[in-house]
Parts: C-alpha cells; structure tokens; sequence
C-alpha cells in the first residue's frame, strides 16, 4: 500500500506540471553564425521581412511581443553566435498553428514568395548554417 501511495504520489507531482506547461509559453531561441560581411544585409533583409512576418503573427495572437533580435555585447571566448532572434509563443499550440499558417503569412505579406522557407533563403545564404541551431525553452517559475 506504501509503495501505490507513493506512486501516486509522484506520479500526481508529475503529472500537474506537464498540464501548465501546454498553456504556459514557449520561447524559440535562433541562433545565427554571419561573417562580418555579411551583417549589414542580414540586419537588412531580417528589418524587411522577419520582424513584419512575426509582428503578423502577433496580430493573430500567436505569439506575445513579435520577435526580438540580439548580438553579443562585448567579445566571448566561445563567440559561436552573431545575432540570436527570440520568439515567444503562446504556448505550443500556437506552435501548431504557426506551422500551418506560416505559408499563407509569407503570402499576404511577401506575394512574391509562395513559402515561408523560401522568403528565409536569402537570409539563410548569408549565414554559417552549420552554427545555427533553434532552442525551445520555457521559462521557470519556482516557487520558495
């Protein structure tokens, strides 16, 4: 009898995360490798088509602020990256969804693109694409 409550115990512990989690949001981490001739027209294209495709992605609530572009302050020992784009999601449904409308975002705002991966490809041409890699990390509430 021990042994089921502890069970249950554990299993009840595990199992309350796991629901807020579907509803909590998700923040996608991208992190991109540019030589430095290279930067100025990757800020170029991501200011033209990146920040207006995402900002369409707000307006249909699927994810909270757009998307946010980061480069490093000051020079690292292990500089893998060059500028890091974050988006957060609302939750992973809104994952879903974004994946089965990114197409049809590209061509209400870019007509000339038939697909979101290929609005992306001039972008990806400027970059190191084996140092890009995407993070899907939630954040962490803990309570004392």
């Amino acid at each position: 009898m021990r042994k089921f409550i502890a069970f249950f115990c554990i299993f009840a512990f595990m199992a309350f995360p796991l629901t807020a989690q579907s509803e909590s949001p998700v923040i996608e981490e991208s992190y991109w490798h540019v030589s430095s001739e290279n930067r100025d027209e990757f800020l170029s294209l991501y200011a033209k088509y990146w920040k207006p495709f995402w900002e369409e992605a707000r307006k249909m609530d699927l994810v909270v602020d757009g998307i946010r572009i980061y480069a490093h302050r000051i020079h690292t020992k292990d500089h893998t990256w060059t500028f890091k784009t974050v988006v957060k999601f609302k939750n992973y449904d809104s994952i879903d969804k974004w994946l089965k409308n990114r197409d049809a975002i590209t061509q209400k705002l870019f007509p000339e693109y038939k697909t979101y991966k290929k609005m992306g490809y001039k972008i990806k041409k400027l970059t190191n694409d084996e140092l890009h890699w995407d993070e899907f990390i939630r954040e962490l509430k803990p309570r004392p």
